[in-house]
């Protein structure tokens, strides 16, 4: 017997048969490639006997990142003291809204306002790729959150997956553990709207931007009875599901906000959806690789009450554009001249969304029902007759430059003395007022500033950004307000060449 043989016969893992193959180095291949097959049969046996011994004795669910349940859970897991005790756990000091969990100020530190600077904004969650413990009502609960790749013909990107396991045999624990998160999130979302996008990259989701605090009403100014007109329209809507159903009359509503730009077509939807307590959905048709099957989809995915977002409508299709002269009906907002309806000449690129594309996603078959479409275009003369008539916009609302009644409205709410009015570093009031100050002399100033402005002649942004240059001296803005419309007037007139 040479040395090798004796090698292998007294090695401990002994396999008989490698004495038959003449070379050593075959034998010892064979002997690694043995031992290696039976510990990852070895390996896999094991999980599979935990994975079995989980499955009999915990409840296991698992939440997708795409899924509002997900948030839920984030949100709850959030706000358990758990995580700041734990070993292991993941601390950030983003703001964290745009996963529906709400930060929190740490007020550990004992520190003077010179020193606010130094807050910051902390949420504790269970890190990822660990198994975490923590406890539910009495019984053991297993965390654990993973990252899955995602990949696509154009990119790769990952989305998280959030698992639970509960120690228990009864379903209702875990029932009662969502409901408590869904209230959770629901308690801290009581004062945000959530924003949407559509993520077409690398399939197609819909993905939350952000939320953001919910606009108070009372902030937006336009003519009266604008605003509540649309409010209540839109309330009313979703209050009638089963008088549209019962008259086969698709439940859909949409408006088309129309206008000057900055004239507050934008601060509309966001006060309705902050009234209704609605999330916003962003569809922009001219995104990248969108079609008319792709717009579909993405319209048929929206939930049943939301508000969705058609902005800048005009210029969402990639066609060349002509008008036929003579039509003469109505004027445009830009040069005041006679325009006719918009005539589309040569097909539309490829990749693109088509008018009637548009239509059937906006009222086809597969359209979603319960939801809120607002449309907003500055050229309403651009629009073909077909996506503005009833069913598809149900009402149109023009917005013009800011009246007297809005700027004198707006200076007042710009510089309305109150506990909610802006503060400086040192706790006191940012506006000038001195004790003497009230509404009164306010209203004054509001006056006064409302008469130096001509009446539509200018947006209420821009109005609100000249503002903005006296955000604590109200009579500085009252008194100079003349001579910034002056220099704006001019400006106006040569940038359209009247001068």
């Amino acid at each position: 017997m040479n040395t090798t043989d004796v090698a292998v016969e007294g090695s401990i893992f002994h396999l008989p048969f490698l004495a038959t193959f003449p070379s050593p180095a075959i034998r010892e291949y064979i002997r690694i490639f043995a031992l290696g097959l039976i510990l990852s049969l070895f390996r896999d046996s094991i999980a599979a006997i935990r994975e079995r011994i989980l499955s009999i004795f915990f409840l296991t669910a698992s939440f997708r990142e795409d899924t509002v349940a997900y948030s839920w859970m984030m949100v709850w897991l959030s706000q358990q003291p758990t995580w700041r005790n734990a070993r292991r756990v993941e601390v950030t000091t983003r703001d964290l809204l745009s996963v529906g969990i709400k930060s929190v100020w740490d007020h550990s530190r004992k520190e003077d306002s010179s020193s606010d600077k130094m807050w910051r904004r902390m949420t504790f969650l269970p890190s990822l790729g660990f198994s975490h413990m923590m406890w539910y009502h009495r019984h053991l609960v297993l965390v654990y959150r993973e990252k899955e790749n995602i990949q696509s013909e154009f990119t790769q990107s990952q989305i998280e997956t959030l698992t639970i396991r509960i120690f228990t045999f009864d379903h209702a624990i875990l029932s009662t553990l969502l409901q408590q998160a869904k209230n959770t999130f629901d308690a801290v979302h009581s004062q945000a709207t959530s924003v949407f996008i559509y993520d077409t990259m690398p399939m197609g989701r819909w993905k939350q931007l952000g939320s953001f605090q919910r606009r108070p009403f009372d902030s937006l100014i336009l003519e009266p009875g604008v605003k509540e007109s649309v409010v209540e329209d839109a309330r009313d809507f979703l209050n009638s599901r089963d008088w549209y159903h019962r008259r086969g009359i698709p439940f859909r509503r949409g408006y088309l906000l129309y206008g000057a730009p900055g004239s507050g077509k934008s601060s509309l939807i966001q006060c309705v959806a902050g009234e209704l307590g609605l999330d916003v959905y962003i569809i922009s048709i001219k995104k990248e690789r969108l079609d008319d099957s792709g717009l579909m989809q993405l319209m048929g995915e929206l939930p049943e009450r939301c508000i969705a977002i058609m902005e800048d409508i005009d210029v969402a299709f990639k066609q060349e554009l002509t008008r036929e002269a003579g039509d003469g009906e109505g004027k445009s907002e830009n040069d005041g001249k006679a325009q006719a309806p918009v005539v589309a000449i040569g097909p539309p690129k490829d990749g693109s969304v088509t008018l009637s594309g548009l239509l059937n996603a906006i009222d086809g078959v597969g359209a979603q029902e319960g939801r809120i479409l607002f449309a907003t275009t500055n050229k309403y003369l651009a629009l073909d007759p077909a996506l503005c008539r009833p069913g598809r916009m149900d009402r149109h609302i023009e917005f013009k430059h800011a009246s007297r009644y809005q700027a004198r409205e707006l200076f007042r709410t710009f510089y309305a003395p109150g506990d909610d009015a802006p503060m400086n570093p040192n706790g006191s009031l940012m506006h000038d007022f001195k004790t003497s100050d009230s509404k009164h002399e306010v209203s004054d100033l509001a006056s006064q500033f409302a008469d130096a402005v001509p009446d539509e002649s200018f947006s209420m942004a821009s109005l609100q950004g000249y503002l903005m240059m006296y955000k604590t001296s109200h009579q500085e803005a009252a008194t100079n307000i003349a001579d910034w419309v002056v220099k704006e007037t001019e400006a106006q007139a040569k940038k359209s060449g009247k001068i």
